[in-house]
Formats: C-alpha cells, structure tokens, sequence
C-alpha cells in the first residue's frame, strides 16, 4: 500500500457455471471497480473494502457450481509469489 499511488483500482474477474459433472457450462468476465480511501492528513492509503454486486445471466438452468477467479498476467502473478 506504501508504493500505491493511483486510488482506482480495477479486478479483472471470470464467472464459470458448472455442471454436477464439472463440466463447464459457460465462463462471463467482468471488470469491478473501485478507490481505496486515503486519509488526508498523512496522505497514508488505508485498507479498504471494495463492495459489489455481480449479475450473472444465463440460459444454463442446470448450473450446479459457481467458480470465481481473478484474472492475473504473468505480472501481477509474480506478486503473489
């Protein structure tokens, strides 16, 4: 948070629906966005939550399983490691 210097931020996600066999029925992508807070006195970014809400439209009626994921490029991956 100390190296931050852009508030806005952005989580590129996926959605994939699953059948009870695991199958893959169909993947959505989304981009959610949203600021992290700053306090104004020391200019210090604080830790914040980033809430919304996802709808998810399908046709797919036998959907059993709902997988979440962010979607990473070798960059951002490399910070998690």
């Amino acid at each position: 948070m100390q190296k931050l210097t852009n508030p806005d931020i952005l989580f590129p996600l996926y959605i994939t629906l699953l059948n009870d066999k695991d199958e893959v029925l169909e993947t959505q992508y989304f981009m959610i966005s949203g600021s992290i807070k700053k306090n104004l006195q020391t200019k210090v970014f604080l830790e914040t939550d980033i809430k919304n809400m996802i709808q998810v439209i399908t046709e797919n009626l036998n959907t059993a399983q709902i997988v979440l994921g962010f979607m990473l490029d070798d960059k951002k991956r490399l910070l998690l490691n």
